[in-house]
Formats: C-alpha cells, structure tokens, sequence
C-alpha cells in the first residue's frame, strides 16, 4: 500500500510502452489520468495498442503536479496483443537455440526481458507460420 503523504498536489499517472523501440505497435489513447487519493488507484479507460506484437509492458509513473521529489514508476508484466483471426499453430514443440556472437554483459545484462521483447517483435513477423513461445536468454560459454 502506498501512503500519499503531500496535501495539496495533484498526483497523474503517465502510462508509456517500455522500451518502445522493441514494439511494432504504438500507445495511443489517453496516456494520463490523475491518481484517485481515496484509492491510491489510477483508472485508464482508454489506452489500446495499435498493433500486434509479444511481449508489451507498460510503464506507469507517478508524478506530482506541481512537480516534487516525489515520483516513482512500475512496470506490468509482458503481455502480447493478437489479431484475433490469426490462426494458432499446433503441432511438436521444438527447441532451437541461437548463438550471437556480442558481449552479452555489456548488451544483454539486466535487460532480458527487454532483449526478448525485441527479438520476439523482429523475428516473429519473419516467420508467419512459425509461433514462438518461452523465450529464455542467458549468457554463454
């Protein structure tokens, strides 16, 4: 639970994608809404995605208005966004790996979820007929 400790400023709450160079899709609706005090709650009524990708996440800061010290953000969970007239695929699970030849500290490190959202968005839309599923990065020997 978060107490809101500032008498007298207006709390918003801004919603962007994270990351966004790794989505196709943009943000579009209405990105700021003022945070409810009583409930400590911020209501998006109108946000959608203009198209399909895997692996969105959302990030919402909390600012005061007029601006403070006091700001934070968090961010939700990946999600994906599907037409929904795409056709799933079924059949055997196969496991590939890749190998790319980069320095995994300095480009990947701490930022997996980012890295796979990336790939997800660039590769998938290469390969229609192919559904890719349980992406998992980790540095290699």
């Amino acid at each position: 639970m978060i107490t809101f400790i500032l008498q007298g400023l207006e709390w918003q709450a801004i919603a962007s994608l994270y990351y966004p160079e790794n989505y196709n899709g943009q943000l579009v609706g209405d990105v700021d809404v003022t945070l409810d005090l009583s409930t400590a709650q911020a209501h998006f009524t109108n946000l959608s995605i203009d198209d399909d990708g895997y692996q969105y996440i959302l990030q919402i800061q909390v600012i005061t208005v007029p601006s403070s010290s006091y700001n934070f953000s968090v961010q939700t969970d990946p999600f994906n966004v599907v037409d929904p007239s795409v056709v799933v695929h079924t059949g055997e699970a196969r496991t590939l790996t890749l190998t790319f030849n980069a320095n995994y500290s300095a480009i990947v490190a701490g930022n997996e979820a980012a890295f796979i959202s990336n790939f997800l968005n660039n590769m998938a839309p290469r390969y229609p007929n192919v559904t890719i599923t349980n992406v998992a990065v980790s540095e290699g020997k």
